[in-house]
């Protein structure tokens, strides 16, 4: 698990059997757009913000804390521009590490969770992350070697806010399909998923929900669910749905969304499991 530094004995607390490490970046592994993002710079363009630019273009081969604040000192900024630089590097320094490694721990069969729950975690931060960690986790390699991976998005509907963020997290997943990695994105709230995201889904599932509204946004992306109506919806029983799918090997699926029954949950919220030991 990762989880921000002040969680991380909360999160011990509450998870004993498992690793928690701090969510934090080495410098080498993170990219320009990275330290953007985790400085809360994406679409700012301000002055100071593109001297942050050029001065991460001049230490491309040595992007670290120390060269971008040494580069903010001897720029030609005001003092005022360079305290709002420094202010900005403060944001990413919080998320930076040299001492650890993201990608190190990213392996074959390997389960990694990331809980940014944290009341200080604005949700354009949160997301800002998701993304970093969506690039780095999709270029991980293991021994060399690449492997497919499978990034689950849960409750984006929390953090899908900001315009330039959500572009940002657009072009990332776009990306993913030539990088090998799958994502899943789950929400509760379906217009607060942006129409361009949805129009990249190859699979779409649909639970039950009552709101006309939010089928009319999902119809927008995807003409596959053209013959779904709210009434459909509202009839599904727990564990039914409707799902859609472009690249399946049935054309039914390809042209209209079908009904499937779930297999029946074997867990409970809080991780209790049901086992074949189980004497109650």
């Amino acid at each position: 698990m990762l989880a921000p530094q002040d969680k991380i004995e909360q999160r011990c607390a509450e998870y004993p059997g498992i690793e928690v490490h701090p969510l934090k970046f080495c410098s080498a592994e993170l990219q320009a757009g990275h330290w953007k993002f985790l400085m809360g710079a994406i679409g700012n363009q301000a002055a100071y913000i593109r001297q942050l630019g050029n001065i991460m273009r001049k230490n491309r081969n040595n992007l670290s804390i120390k060269a971008i604040r040494d580069g903010i000192q001897n720029s030609s900024l005001s003092d005022a521009l360079k305290d709002l630089a420094d202010m900005r590097l403060d944001f990413a320094e919080q998320y930076i590490d040299d001492k650890l490694n993201v990608s190190s721990l990213i392996r074959p069969g390997r389960m990694i969770v990331v809980d940014v729950r944290d009341e200080f975690i604005e949700k354009d931060e949160a997301l800002g992350l998701f993304v970093v960690l969506l690039q780095i986790f999709s270029e991980a390699k293991y021994q060399g070697q690449t492997f497919n991976k499978l990034i689950v998005f849960d409750e984006c509907h929390k953090y899908i806010d900001s315009p330039e963020l959500v572009k940002g997290l657009v072009e990332t997943v776009r990306e993913m399909r030539h990088k090998g990695t799958s994502v899943m994105i789950a929400s509760q709230d379906p217009p607060s998923v942006p129409v361009e995201l949805i129009q990249l889904s190859s699979q779409i599932i649909l639970h039950k929900f009552n709101a006309p509204d939010w089928l009319k946004h999902i119809q927008k992306a995807c003409i596959g669910l053209k013959s779904l109506t709210p009434e459909k919806l509202g009839l599904l029983k727990p564990g039914e749905a409707y799902i859609w799918s472009s690249k399946a090997s049935d054309t039914a699926l390809v042209s209209d969304a079908m009904k499937i029954q779930c297999r029946p949950r074997v867990t409970k919220h809080g991780g209790d499991t049901l086992t074949a030991l189980s004497h109650n």
